[in-house]
C-alpha cells in the first residue's frame, strides 16, 4: 500500500501545466470511491480532444 508521503512526493514532481489534470483525476478517484456517479456528459465532452485518426488500426498485432 502506498503511503500519503509517497503520494505527496509524486505530486511535488508534477509539472505546473499538468496540475489541474492531476487534481481532476485525484478528485474523480475519491468521488468514485464514495459511490458518487461519474459525470458521463463531461467524459463524453472530453472525447472531442481526440483526433479522428485515434486508433484507426484497431487490430491486435500478430504474436507467433
Amino acid at each position: 500500500m502506498i503511503s500519503r508521503e509517497k503520494l505527496k512526493n509524486e505530486v511535488d514532481k508534477i509539472p505546473d501545466h499538468l496540475l489541474e489534470e492531476a487534481y481532476g483525476l485525484l478528485k474523480s478517484v475519491v468521488r468514485n470511491s464514495k459511490g458518487i456517479p461519474i459525470d458521463w456528459n463531461r467524459w463524453k465532452k472530453n472525447l472531442e480532444n481526440f483526433s479522428n485518426d485515434f486508433m484507426v488500426n484497431r487490430n491486435q498485432p500478430f504474436n507467433p
